[in-house]
């Protein structure tokens, strides 16, 4: 997950510039529908972890997360996964107080598991149950109400069958890429063709965010060009079942002081992104409904 983002801000160069539109059949341009950012950002409280992980110290600010600030020589840590739970509220991976930490849809505070050891991603199983990743051995945990981890892949990551998004296939050196076999939520095995029309702006990631049970797909894409300034531009394209692409998020800022391990989420037709600030941890939601 580390070397994925790593190769992310490599390959992110330039001032990104794009058109809004996509080409299907030759000679055949239609417009895209902008969404845009209406609904209000989540505000999670962040604090400066100062290193104790005890209960007490747990308890004495339960709703705060916690950051390091980081140094000359080391970059800022703090909550780098979160998921969307089926109320709508948010469960948050909190490595350094080594925990879990729920809250409601409007970020306030609900509950805190103790996991016993630093957590650097969650997602929620069809079982109910969260996956939780260890973010220094990479081993695999199960976890319930009981609040009890169970270990079931000590080599990493494998379990995620019901939340893997399909993997996203870029052509090197083109605008061109594809999605193949997603799986998630209802969505049908297949492949989805991914064509970034620019004359100067160069496609140079492509992530899935996964398939809704309606057939809509959602893409992230970050783009860049030859520039003086140093800048990626991100994008998340919705494509209905047909494959035509139906809507673009544009307003995408990646101005975080942890760069996430799962920035986005896509539940019910609104897309999360987790951006972890040095104040405050926020979460932005779009509607593309």
């Amino acid at each position: 997950m580390r070397k994925n983002v790593l190769l992310k801000f490599l390959l992110a160069y330039g001032l990104a510039v794009f058109s809004c539109t996509e080409k299907g059949s030759p000679g055949a341009t239609s417009t895209v529908r902008v969404i845009a950012m209406s609904l209000p950002v989540v505000r999670i409280p962040a604090r400066v972890w100062n290193g104790d992980t005890s209960r007490s110290a747990l308890l004495q600010k339960p709703e705060s997360l916690a950051m390091t600030v980081g140094g000359e020589d080391e970059l800022p840590q703090g909550p780098q996964s979160f998921e969307v739970l089926h109320d709508g509220g948010f469960v948050i991976t909190d490595p350094l107080q080594q925990r879990l930490v729920f809250y409601d849809s409007l970020g306030k505070y609900l509950d805190s598991w103790w996991m016993g050891f630093p957590a650097n991603s969650v997602a929620l199983m069809e079982s109910g149950e969260l996956e939780v990743g260890h973010a220094v051995t990479e081993a695999i945990y199960l976890v319930d109400d009981t609040r009890q981890p169970r270990l079931v892949n000590p080599a990493g990551r494998g379990r995620r069958d019901a939340a893997m998004p399909g993997e996203a296939e870029m052509q090197r050196g083109t605008n061109h890429g594809h999605i193949t076999g997603p799986i998630t939520r209802g969505g049908a095995a297949g492949t989805l063709e991914i064509n970034f029309e620019s004359d100067s702006t160069q496609m140079v990631s492509l992530e899935s965010l996964g398939t809704d049970a309606r057939g809509f797909t959602y893409v992230a894409l970050e783009t860049a060009a030859a520039d003086t300034v140093v800048k990626v531009k991100k994008i998340i394209r919705k494509y209905a079942a047909d494959g035509a692409l139906v809507g673009q998020i544009l307003d995408i800022a990646i101005d975080y002081e942890v760069a996430p391990a799962d920035e986005f989420r896509v539940r019910q037709g609104l897309v999360y992104q987790l951006v972890p600030k040095q104040n405050e941890i926020q979460i932005r939601v779009w509607n593309t409904n």
